[in-house]
């Protein structure tokens, strides 16, 4: 564990990764834009395949980012909920919690 902090532990380097990785996958969508109405030679054509791997790339990221979206949306509704409605709301009122006085 303390070796992972190591290595990612600096915000400079986390920094550095979030660019390298938004720099590949512009690279990507601009790849696929480009070449998408290439001259395709058949079943072996590289361009296919180089291709096929960058929508793979931009496919795997848009499932990553719409699980963490959904997820930390569910978390901010069960912060919000916990905070409006704390434990002092569900208590029932009772005579002695509203100080009515019991007489015989």
């Amino acid at each position: 564990m303390n070796g992972i902090k190591k290595v990612f532990g600096s915000k400079a380097a986390s920094a550095v990764v979030a660019v390298i990785l938004i720099a590949g996958l512009l690279m990507c969508a601009f790849f696929v834009s480009r070449h998408v109405c290439h001259d395709c030679i058949g079943e072996d054509c590289e361009i296919c395949q180089c291709i096929m791997l960058c929508r793979e790339n931009l496919t795997s990221l848009a499932d990553i980012t719409t699980a963490c979206s959904s997820i930390a949306a569910f978390a901010l509704i069960l912060i919000t909920l916990c905070a409006t409605f704390d434990a002092s709301s569900f208590a029932d009122d009772t005579l002695i919690s509203c100080k009515v006085r019991l007489n015989n």
